[in-house]
């Protein structure tokens, strides 16, 4: 079942900080990494709902809201989406299934798509391929901040051949997977490298 809501359906935030300052914005990004241990806890049908909610608010060109998401559930269905995961040369069923098998236990994933057709209905070829793929990974970061939020942490996963989970998750021909977003909760804590020096990312006028 594909996920591209509208409706506003609120839940009432997990408070990791009780008693405490809430978080600014960059010190919740500094706990966005990808954690891939999870605990055995479900989560809800309306905190997901909440999580998705992060991306149906998300600025995009020409309001085109261009990402599908499908969640998946099923065990078994994860499984099959195991199969066609790529190890880190991009390469398939090249070892590493042990190391993979984590996902199978995540409460939910979250594969994230771009609709091609909505991504150029405004700007054609450069909406379709620039606009679109920007748009929704903005989406992918609001959802992981909400889910933050509320106490579910996640991990991003790339490689995985994209037409063998477009064809498990039957979906038109217009509409292909960008990314997978894990779910769940975790005691674990986020330990990220600093990012780079601002002096080395940032110029000013000029080069």
């Amino acid at each position: 079942m594909m996920l591209a809501l509208s409706t506003k359906i609120g839940v009432k935030p997990v408070n990791t900080n009780r008693g405490k300052e809430a978080m600014s914005i960059i010190e919740q990004l500094k706990q966005i990494c990808c954690i891939s241990e999870f605990e055995d806890r479900d989560i809800d049908e309306a905190l997901l709902a909440t999580i998705v909610e992060g991306a149906s608010w998300t600025p995009s060109a020409a309001d085109a809201q261009p990402w599908e998401i499908v969640a998946v559930r099923d065990s078994e269905r994860k499984v099959a989406i195991v199969g066609a995961l790529l190890d880190s040369h991009l390469r398939p069923r090249h070892g590493g299934d042990e190391r993979r098998d984590w996902l199978v236990q995540t409460p939910v994933v979250l594969v994230v798509c771009l609709d091609h057709t909505r991504a150029k209905v405004r700007f054609g070829e450069i909406g379709e391929k620039l606009f679109g793929v920007q748009d929704t990974g903005a989406a992918i970061q609001d959802m992981r901040l909400v889910a933050l939020e509320h106490g579910v942490k996640s991990c991003l996963i790339r490689e995985f051949d994209r037409e063998q989970v477009a064809t498990l998750l039957a979906l038109p021909r217009h509409v292909r997977p960008l990314i997978m977003i894990a779910l769940g909760f975790s005691q674990i804590e986020a330990k990220r490298r600093p990012g780079l020096p601002l002096e080395d990312i940032l110029h000013h006028e000029q080069w």
